[in-house]
């Protein structure tokens, strides 16, 4: 599709809208400050009390200050928006360009922000890929702009497309993903564990809590009985969270915040090695499978039959047991030597799965004829089934590592590793023996939370990468007209 267009046209913002767009910097700013404010008060012991009474006032300021900059941000953003009789290009102020083909404009729309006394009028552009929101009110000639794009909705030709284009880079992959709901609570709640990781994993080469007193870095020791140290004797045993420990302390004394945190970094530790372990033998078994076939591939589906007959708590129990001799000298060593096992009998599941995928990209038309002409098996896989096929491996590693961590955790609970405690599935166990369990909730509630919130989010970021791929590979309605216009807008 060409407009009658002769020359460019561009449309350069106000200029108050680089005022707007410095205030909206600084009050981002004031909320990054007061969230890492309060992170600093609440990793450091000695200023928790500060923290305690402090911190939801912090979080509250931050929290609103960048959803405020965001906004302001959003609406009032300087942007230069240029049109020739090819393409409209956006550039913004830090030279980020978006240049989207008229042949790809499926709709112009124009729409109203705002509340009775403060009204904004804009358009917006709805193309194969995503929806640009373009403030019209805030540019210079935004006569002449709207002129402009109602003479562009007359042209367009091609109103209903069938299959929409998505450009295939992680990149892209990960910010449709995270554009969802389910895909921003999923991803925050899993970057607050692994931030939580990092920090015990820090602490632990810095002063391991084996050979150190009773604080390990910007942590209490895990392991110390703080009920013996002057300053902590009226804690005492079994005390409700407080100022010093914001969790409380547990059946012998010890910090249940540091315990929780240490037990972030051994369980995501283990379970991000179990799980590339676990799906590099998915992958390699799945696709050997379907494209040696014969012998080979019938061998591997009865073997995955017999595996499957057994549930696999069975076999978390068995490969425990027999575990127990190949301990690694590493906190949580036995975990990943359970896990070890675990790999050679958790495959079955996902392997029939990547198997169904490839015969199904190996059966296509396309295949046929490239092998026709001499393509190699090598040569085909790389091209044209890994593409197909790594979307479906990648979900199957956020599955098998949200089983791991149940796994680990009901490996703690049930006691099978009594050399190391420091995993929320044993904290559990011991909470679980207390006499008046109403009366110490916390032991309870915070190593089951822990264990429930990160299988949520690993859950609900699987969620919306299936979704994602699901409608690049499978022609969901996310991929056409319908979606570009009713579904982003939720």
């Amino acid at each position: 599709m060409e407009l009658d267009i002769k020359e460019e046209i561009a449309f350069k913002p106000k200029k108050i809208t680089y005022l707007v767009s410095l205030l909206t910097f600084m009050i981002g700013l004031m909320g990054v400050f007061s969230l890492f404010l309060m992170f600093i008060l609440i990793i450091l012991p000695n200023l928790r009390v500060i923290a305690f009474q402090f911190g939801g006032y912090l979080l509250l300021i931050g929290l609103i200050s960048l959803y405020v900059s965001k906004l302001i941000y959003s609406l009032f953003k300087p942007i230069t928006f240029s049109i020739n009789s090819r393409r409209i290009m956006l550039n913004s102020l830090f030279n980020y360009s978006i240049e989207v083909s008229l042949e790809r404009i499926l709709h112009v729309e124009k729409q109203k922000f705002g509340i009775r006394w403060f009204k904004l009028n804009y358009y917006v552009l709805f193309s194969t890929d995503k929806k640009y929101n373009l403030y019209f009110n805030l540019l210079s000639n935004n006569h002449e702009l709207e002129k402009t794009l109602m003479l562009l909705e007359k042209n367009i030709e091609n109103f209903y497309v069938k299959n929409a284009y998505y450009k295939n880079t992680f990149l892209n992959s990960m910010l449709r993903i995270i554009s969802t709901s389910q895909g921003k609570i999923g991803g925050g709640i899993i970057l607050i564990y692994t931030l939580m990781a990092i920090i015990g994993g820090i602490a632990y080469v810095v002063s391991p809590p084996d050979v150190s007193g009773y604080k390990t870095w910007i942590l209490f020791n895990p392991e110390y009985v703080l009920y013996f140290l002057p300053q902590f004797s009226d804690a005492g045993v079994l005390d409700s969270p407080n100022q010093n420990f914001w969790f409380g302390t547990d059946y012998v004394g010890r910090d249940i915040f540091s315990r929780m945190i240490y037990g972030t970094t051994i369980t995501m530790s283990i379970a991000m090695l179990g799980a590339m372990l676990v799906t590099f033998f998915i992958a390699i078994i799945g696709l050997s499978s379907a494209l040696y076939g014969g012998t080979w591939d019938a061998f591997i589906m009865r073997l995955a039959d017999v595996l499957l007959t057994f549930p696999q708590v069975v076999w978390i129990i068995l490969i425990s047991v027999f575990s127990t001799p190949l301990r690694i000298g590493i906190p949580g060593g036995y975990f990943l030597a359970v896990y070890i096992g675990m790999s050679f009998v958790m495959w079955p599941f996902g392997a029939r799965l990547v198997r169904s995928e490839v015969m199904e990209a190996m059966g296509t038309d396309y295949i046929s004829a490239i092998k026709l002409v001499g393509a190699s098996r090598w040569w085909i896989l790389k091209n044209h089934v890994l593409p197909k096929v790594m979307p479906t491996i990648f979900l199957l590693f956020f599955y098998q590592l949200s089983d791991i961590i149940i796994g680990i955790s009901l490996l703690g609970y049930l006691g099978f590793d009594s050399e190391s405690t420091l995993v929320w599935g044993s904290d559990l166990a011991k909470a679980f023996l207390a006499e008046n369990i109403q009366d110490e909730w916390w032991t309870v509630l915070f190593p089951s939370l822990f264990i429930f919130g990160i299988v949520f989010g690993l859950t609900l970021f699987s969620d919306s990468l299936r979704d994602i791929y699901a409608s690049r590979f499978r022609g969901s309605k996310r991929g056409t007209l319908y979606s570009a216009i009713k579904g982003d807008e939720k």
